[in-house]
């Protein structure tokens, strides 16, 4: 099995899906954006034309990928794969006219002299954070898929860096994990956490030998606990509000540097979740959410940068 044979397998193992299942959740997801923005009541300065293209384009494609997955004579690999990059980005702009209408109405309030974009950008981080939040509470799959991401990657890796960094965030995601009892196929992740643990505790000893004045526990009480999940995504929430509170009152005092800075972070955020809800219930694979170069990467983040703020500033 080759490494994006055994990512695209993850997937299916981790959120048990389904492909006809996974296609009729591309359609109600999308047709549910698109019903919101097409009948609700235009208040915001964006083009209701561009909006309606938009939301009709959504639509259109996931119904082709339905088709193509369901024909019986094409596998369907190439479509899901061409169609990747513009559902994701078409289903990006609905989630940010969600916030850009909001922040119309808190500027015109408060008496700002902001542009809307700025606000949208501001909001996005934390409110991904709390979608973050409710994911893992409601469902208890976010955090255990990024652990086996993560360990999958530091398994399949030949860096050291990468493995290392992929052991560690694997380890934390799967003790901040609220799944209480994982699918047999999904053991071997007990099995690599126990030896994380094992190596803690051996190395702990080991100080606690040397300095015996140190008091530090060598049990499993060192790890993080999935009791501890709330306090870590709370610490993170905080974080990142301070972070983006700081850009803002930069980008106030600055300006243009500093508002790209937020468009650009709350365009990684909103992206980040959309690719999440794809790969759990969607059709995607790792393979095709995940495949890309850094120049393939930096590419695609100049064009969603330069289309939102293209359809929210220009249009």
């Amino acid at each position: 099995m080759d490494e994006s044979e055994e990512q695209g397998s993850l997937a299916s193992l981790i959120f048990n899906k389904n492909t006809l299942e996974s296609a009729d959740f591309e359609i109600a997801f999308t047709a549910t954006l698109a019903t919101i923005v097409l009948t609700s009541t235009p208040i915001s300065q964006v083009s209701a034309v561009v909006l309606k293209i938009i939301s009709i384009s959504l639509i259109m494609i996931t119904l082709v990928r339905r088709m193509a997955v369901s024909s019986r004579f094409v596998t369907g690999d190439d479509i899901l794969s061409y169609t990747m990059l513009p559902i994701e980005f078409l289903t990006m702009m609905i989630l940010f006219y969600f916030f850009y209408s909001p922040s119309e109405f808190i500027i015109s309030s408060l008496s700002l002299n902001q542009n809307p974009v700025v606000i949208s950008a501001l909001l996005i981080p934390e409110t991904i954070m709390v979608l973050m939040i409710l994911q893992e509470l409601l469902f208890k799959n976010y955090m255990i898929w990024w652990a086996g991401f993560a360990f999958a990657q530091a398994i399949n890796s030949k860096s050291r860096l990468i493995k290392t960094t992929g052991g560690l965030i694997g380890f934390v995601a799967f003790k901040t994990s609220l799944t209480e009892n994982l699918p047999e196929e999904l053991e071997e992740m007990q099995y690599i956490v126990d030896e994380i643990e094992s190596r803690i505790e051996s190395a702990l000893s080991e100080i606690n030998q040397e300095y015996e004045y140190i008091e530090i526990p060598t049990s499993s009480e060192v790890a993080i606990s999935a009791s501890k999940a709330v306090v870590f995504f709370l610490s993170l929430f905080i974080l990142l509000s301070v972070v983006f509170g700081t850009a803002f009152v930069l980008s106030i005092v600055f300006g243009t540097i500093f508002q790209l800075f937020l468009l650009i972070c709350s365009i990684i955020f909103i992206r980040h979740m959309v690719r999440f809800y794809y790969l759990a219930y969607g059709l995607p694979e790792e393979d095709q959410i995940f495949g890309e170069s850094g120049i393939q990467a930096f590419a695609t983040y100049s064009l969603y940068t330069f289309g939102l703020y293209f359809v929210f500033v220009y249009l």
